[in-house]
């Protein structure tokens, strides 16, 4: 019997807890917890080649476009 393994996607939904690791200019690691608000971050209709997230940063204290790459969903708002 082979082990199999499934994955499930979707898009960002506003309300969901994510947990952001990215890194800065400089070089150091951002490591957070945050709040997705809007997905995709801009109204713009174009295609970008990393998806971008606006996201409430519990760290910085304010609103910060991060990419898909740099958070990951903690709990899902629905």
């Amino acid at each position: 019997m082979k082990n199999t393994t499934t994955i499930h996607s979707r898009d960002w939904l506003p309300g969901d807890l994510v947990k952001i690791k990215s890194s800065l200019w400089d070089g150091r690691s951002h490591e957070s917890v945050g709040i997705v608000l809007q997905y995709p971050a801009d109204d713009e209709k174009q295609i970008k080649i990393f998806s971008e997230v606006s996201v409430f940063d519990s760290k910085l204290g304010g609103v910060r476009i991060y990419h898909g790459y740099d958070i990951e969903l903690i709990s899902s708002s629905a």
